[in-house]
């Protein structure tokens, strides 16, 4: 299902260009001629592949029917590797990323069994179901090689590196006893500041804290409704995040319904480093962990720092993709300087998060002098 929603997303996507006037005549009679052993030969080492490898017979001459050159050719951005089809993260979807995986996998094996041990793989219901002895001709001549072609696709659509998985998940809410600990997903080049070494024990010296949620101060959200979720993470002091109606989703894509909690953890203890030079005065964690925000919320915690009213800062959270704390919004100190409230972007998915005063850009001075600037002394913040 997975698979197939994949594909139904990049097909309406690919037909959106091609059926919408967003190709010039000259690209429209390109991909109109382009075949299957085309795109292999352009991209690969591969010098010759025979006509008849994935059709029986003589190539088709491409979908002729359907489509519509645009005059004048349109001014939209189109890259060749997808980058910039996002504003706001421009390499998402782009080739060589992974597809977001915002749900957990539960393989009975590790590898192959979806259901559980308990019941058969997808491989012995698909042989099942589909049982032959013979070879069936495929009515409009397509190969077997044409198949294997398929499943390759179908088999890599989420982009999986190779090797063993890069991430570590620890499932903290399974713990049975009086307290609630959340799941954490760490990513292992950021646990060893370095790859994977093969063939050995890699000692992870860094310890991961699992902190224990306050879920009995949360809140319930209605996603039929603007809900605020209120908590108190210290004596007197609050921590809010604004969800809109019908926004936070749970991993399978379904709204979600139950009681979201906001705990605050130790700053030296968060699941991944935090950026250099930017020590938070509060960090939190908003559990149950890989929900999504479709809308971006706005998130206020208290101003410890004891910033000055209406100073800038930024807003940071765990980008689920790369395991980094990454810059999500901005925020200003209020006038009474109590809290630090959003005022654009916001949190896009229950993890960790905290506010931070802009990075500082140093300047070098001799290069600022080669630059044709002042020669003051000292490296200076660039503005």
């Amino acid at each position: 299902a997975i698979i197939r929603d994949q594909f139904l997303r990049t097909r309406d996507g690919d037909r959106f260009w091609f059926e919408n006037g967003q190709f010039a005549a000259d690209d429209l009679d390109a991909i109109r001629a382009t075949t299957l052993a085309d795109v292999i030969l352009r991209n690969t080492d591969v010098a010759t592949i025979a006509d008849d490898v994935f059709i029986a017979g003589a190539a088709p001459l491409g979908p002729l029917a359907g489509g519509s050159a645009a005059d004048p050719p349109p001014t939209e951005s189109r890259s060749i590797d997808g980058r910039d089809n996002n504003p706001n993260d421009v390499a998402l979807g782009s080739a060589g990323q992974n597809l977001l995986l915002n749900y957990t996998l539960e393989y009975g094996d590790g590898i192959s069994e979806p259901a559980g041990a308990n019941r058969p793989s997808a491989r012995s219901i698909s042989n099942a179901v589909f049982a032959q002895d013979a070879s069936t001709p495929n009515a409009r001549g397509a190969t077997t090689m044409l198949m294997i072609w398929g499943q390759l696709l179908a088999h890599d659509i989420a982009l999986t590196p190779g090797g063993a998985d890069n991430t570590l998940k620890i499932h903290g809410e399974s713990f049975a006893g009086p307290e609630t600990y959340p799941f954490v997903a760490e990513k292992l080049p950021l646990l060893y500041d370095r790859d994977i070494y093969p063939g050995v024990d890699n000692v992870i010296d860094r310890p991961i804290f699992l902190p224990a949620l306050d879920v009995a101060g949360g809140t319930i959200v209605d996603p039929m409704n603007d809900t605020m979720v209120t908590q108190e993470i210290a004596p007197g002091e609050f921590a809010e995040v604004y969800v809109e109606a019908g926004t936070l989703q749970n991993r399978d894509g379904t709204m979600f319904d139950g009681t979201l909690s906001i705990t605050e953890v130790p700053r030296n203890l968060t699941p991944a480093a935090l950026p250099a030079g930017l020590p938070p005065d509060t960090v939190v964690t908003i559990q149950p962990a890989e929900m999504v925000f479709s809308t971006p919320a706005p998130l206020t915690l208290p101003n410890r720092g004891g910033w000055s009213p209406f100073t800038e800062m930024d807003l940071w959270s765990i980008d689920p993709i790369t395991g980094e704390f990454a810059k999500v919004g901005t925020g200003f100190v209020s006038f009474d300087g109590s809290v630090i409230e959003t005022v654009d972007g916001g949190i896009r998915n229950s993890s960790w998060h905290f506010w931070s005063p802009p990075e500082i850009e140093w300047i070098d001075p001799t290069t600022e002098k080669e630059r044709g600037g002042g020669g003051g002394g000292g490296g200076l913040p660039g503005c």
